[in-house]
């Protein structure tokens, strides 16, 4: 079975020297504990995954978020 790589995840806590337990998804529906093979260190300038980005830099007041659409990493959404 192949592996895929998603995106970042910070790391909870370190088991023992090879596992770690990861800060995943709640959607994501596998096990948090990781092999140290398995996982691979990150560029010192990259950001983590709850760091936002947007393409619009005008300050909007949101009443309320009314749905969205894409996957976690590139989500839209509609707000009121």
């Amino acid at each position: 079975m192949n592996y895929k790589q998603l995106r970042l995840f910070k790391i909870l806590q370190k088991l023992l020297d090879v596992s770690y337990k990861l800060d995943l998804l709640g959607t994501t529906k596998i096990y948090n504990y990781f092999y140290i093979s398995l996982l691979k260190p990150a560029p010192l300038e990259t950001l983590l995954q709850w760091e936002l980005y947007v393409k619009d830099p005008k300050e909007y007041k949101v009443e309320a978020i009314l749905n969205y659409r894409g996957i976690e990493l590139y989500k839209e959404y509609l707000v009121k």
